[in-house]
């Protein structure tokens, strides 16, 4: 089981194939929170929505026109700089 730690909340990240969107992130007040993550991006939409689901996780007061535009700057930014997934790394 794959978790991480946002603002001193536990998130399960979950990934698969059969959820709607792209990612889903539970509430920070949900008792058993969860980071949901579609199966099989490309590895920029991934961190565009890594980014975008985690700010809702750290920062759940955002509205989504912010979240979505700080998440699509911070990946832009980040993969122009050279940023990309390994899968071998951090699993």
């Amino acid at each position: 089981m794959v978790t991480h730690t946002f603002r001193q909340k536990r998130f399960r990240i979950v990934e698969s194939s059969r959820i709607k969107f792209d990612g889903y992130c539970d509430w920070r007040d949900t008792k058993d929170k969860k980071l949901w993550l579609k199966k099989g991006m490309e590895d920029r939409k991934r961190l565009e929505v890594m980014l975008h689901e985690g700010l809702h996780a750290c920062l759940s007061s955002l509205d989504e026109d912010a979240v979505s535009e700080t998440a699509r700057d911070l990946a832009a930014f980040l993969w122009r700089d050279g940023w990309c997934r390994l899968d071998s790394v951090a699993r």
